[in-house]
C-alpha cells in the first residue's frame, strides 16, 4: 500500500497559474442561458431590479464579462474543497447599432464548493475536482447609470454566474492533474480521503 499526500498549496498554486495566464476571464452571453431560466440576459429582465439600466438601454441584450483579479485561495475539509476567487463582473450592453457599452462594474468575491476524486485513464491516475455550488459577494465599483442597491442583484447574478461559470471551471478541473510516477510503477485501486488542509490517496501499486 502506498499513501500520497497533497496539501491545499497545490490548489493555491493552480489558482495562481490560472490567474496569471488569463484563463479565468470568461464572458456569459444571452445564448448561454437555458430557455427554461426565467432570468434572461436582456435589460428587460432587469427592469424591476435595476430600473435605471432598462431606462438607459431599453430591451437590449447583455453580456457578463467575469474577470479574475487575484489568485484563488483554497481550503480543504473532510468533505469539501472550498475556494475564494476575487474578481469583477462587467455588465456590457449590446446596442442596436452594434456597439457595446459598459453599464456598470461589480466587484465579486466568488465562493466555490467542490468535491474531489480520482479516475484512471490509459493506466494513468488523475486527481480531479468538480465544482458543485457557487455564490458571490457583490459590491458596486463603478456605474454609468447612477448608483443603486447592489443587494437586489444577488439572486440574478448568482443564478447566471452559476450557469455560466461552474461549467467553465469544471472544464479545467474535472480532467484532473496526473499523479506523476516513476517508470515501471502502476497505481492500482486508488481511493481518496480528505482532511483539514490535505488530500490523501491510498493506493496499491505494481512495479515491473
Amino acid at each position: 500500500m502506498m499513501y500520497i499526500w497533497l496539501s491545499a498549496y497545490i490548489a493555491d498554486t493552480a489558482g495562481y497559474v490560472f490567474a496569471k495566464s488569463g484563463i479565468l476571464h470568461y464572458t456569459i452571453t444571452p445564448a448561454m442561458v437555458p430557455s427554461d431560466i426565467p432570468i434572461k440576459l436582456n435589460t428587460k429582465s432587469f427592469e424591476g431590479i435595476v430600473p435605471a439600466l432598462y431606462k438607459a438601454y431599453p430591451d437590449m441584450p447583455i453580456n457578463l464579462a467575469v474577470n479574475n483579479t487575484a489568485p484563488m485561495t483554497a481550503n480543504v475539509t473532510e468533505t469539501l474543497i472550498t475556494g475564494a476567487i476575487p474578481g469583477t463582473v462587467h455588465v456590457l450592453v449590446q446596442q442596436p447599432n452594434g456597439t457595446v457599452v459598459e453599464a456598470f462594474v461589480l466587484g465579486a468575491l466568488i465562493h466555490v464548493n467542490a468535491t474531489a476524486g480520482t479516475h484512471t485513464t490509459n493506466n494513468k491516475v488523475y486527481v480531479s475536482a468538480k465544482a458543485t455550488y457557487m455564490y458571490t459577494d457583490l459590491q458596486l465599483i463603478s456605474s454609468n447609470i447612477g448608483t443603486f442597491n447592489v443587494a437586489v442583484l444577488d439572486i440574478a447574478v448568482n443564478a447566471l454566474a452559476t450557469l455560466g461559470v461552474i461549467p467553465f471551471i469544471n472544464s479545467y478541473t474535472v480532467p484532473g492533474i496526473e499523479i506523476p510516477m516513476v517508470d515501471g510503477v502502476a497505481l492500482l485501486n486508488p481511493t481518496l480521503q480528505m482532511g483539514p488542509g490535505y488530500v490523501m490517496i491510498a493506493t496499491d501499486f505494481n512495479y515491473s
